[in-house]
């Protein structure tokens, strides 16, 4: 193996080329199996990113190498770095619908939290059911208090609203304005998640911290309407 005679010989191990990529790098983007193990042998940086930020797990990840990533999260790999965009493995893994990563990822422990928030902005219904299953906590917020049940039924996204309904997330949580589901589903005209939350027992006289109900949101809004027309 030339990689093996090279080492012996004291190549330098960490040389990245112009766009940041170490030989550990580049093992891992291409599933050079055998290469990652000796590497790693012999002491390559897990950590060392690209110009991207892209690190091995990043890339090996993003390229779904399932078995790379397995051997780089046993030999320690941080599960959370994220490139230069804030993207963590999970992240991009989650992005492009990998499954076979996403399951590696998840039993491994990366944060399922933050990206069951990410998805049901997004609407991915089959994602947050995989999150949900996987564990994640369906009633953690944001910093804004902001839960996976209040962004869905704020994008009017009915399908992972009936998803978080179904495993029991919390009706009446609100954000730091006070705003529960309900309201927020009424303030941005959502009506069959309006629908939805009402049937579900949410509580329809909860106003936000300004003492203003859905009803008031909802009048005041077809009031705007009415006076734009």
């Amino acid at each position: 193996e030339v990689v093996e005679m090279l080492l012996k010989a004291g190549a330098d191990i960490e040389k990245a080329n112009n766009k940041g990529e170490t030989p550990l790098y580049i093992a891992s983007k291409n599933g050079r199996e055998e290469v990652v193990e000796m590497l790693l042998k012999a002491g390559a940086n897990i950590e060392k990113a690209d110009r991207d930020g892209k690190t091995p797990l990043w890339i090996a990840s993003e390229n779904v190498i399932v078995e790379v990533v397995e051997m780089l999260l046993k030999a320690g790999a941080d599960i959370e770095k994220a490139n230069k965009d804030k993207k963590t493995p999970l992240w991009i893994a989650s992005e492009n619908v990998i499954v076979e990563v996403i399951e590696v990822l998840l039993a491994a422990g990366a944060d399922k939290e933050t990206l069951l928030l990410t998805e049901s902005w997004k609407g991915k219904t089959e994602l947050v059911e995989e999150l949900l299953k996987a564990g994640a906590d369906k009633d953690k917020a944001n910093n804004e208090g902001y839960t996976p049940l209040l962004i869905a039924s704020m994008m009017g996204h009915k399908e992972v609203v009936e998803v978080l309904l179904k495993a029991g997330a919390n009706i009446e949580k609100a954000d730091r304005d006070g705003k529960t589901p309900l309201y927020i589903a009424s303030e941005n005209r959502h009506e069959e998640v309006v629908e939805m939350l009402l049937k579900a027992g949410a509580d329809i006289e909860k106003a936000n911290n300004k003492g203003e109900t859905p009803l008031w949101i909802a009048s005041e809004n077809v009031i705007g309407e009415e006076r734009y027309y």
